[in-house]
């Protein structure tokens, strides 16, 4: 039989906790958000450059070495790009931020509309405190799921 850890919550640095929490998350959704956007833009854009010199090399043969070497440029540019955003994955790390801030969020409302209705108790405090925890540990271990898993 499992000993039950007795503790008490202090239901304000908690709220403070959540509140560094959201906005840490919130940093890092838009951060992760704008970089997938740049990637993907930049990826499209470079795909089109690149198929269009190839394109135009054939129709105008006195720059057609000029413009086969721009596009081996503009090929080589979009795979570090590619490169980069496989070796960080901004768009898994975007998800992760999310679902932690939505989280985060949610248990925010909860412990205002429990103190807005009266209905705080301590063992709800905990209960708090134990979502907190166990979102803090879910976005860590999807973290690190991310981190260790080979993307091969």
């Amino acid at each position: 039989m499992a000993k039950e850890i007795q503790f008490e919550v202090d239901i304000e640095l908690l709220k403070a906790s959540i509140a560094r929490q959201v906005d840490r998350t919130d940093r890092n959704r838009f951060r992760d958000k704008s970089r997938t956007t740049i990637v993907t833009v930049m990826t499209a854009i470079g795909g089109a450059m690149t198929s269009t010199l190839i394109g135009l090399s054939k129709f105008v043969p006195a720059y057609e070495n000029v413009l086969q070497a721009i596009a081996l440029v503009t090929g080589g540019l979009m795979a570090v790009v590619v490169a980069w955003d496989r070796l960080f994955d901004h768009r898994k790390l975007w998800i992760i931020s999310s679902k932690g801030n939505r989280r985060f969020l949610e248990l925010s409302e909860d412990i205002l509309h429990a103190e807005e209705t009266d209905t705080l108790t301590s063992d709800l405090a905990k209960a708090f405190y134990l979502e907190y925890k166990d979102a803090l540990q879910s976005m860590n271990e999807d973290w690190d799921r991310l981190r260790t898993t080979s993307r091969n």
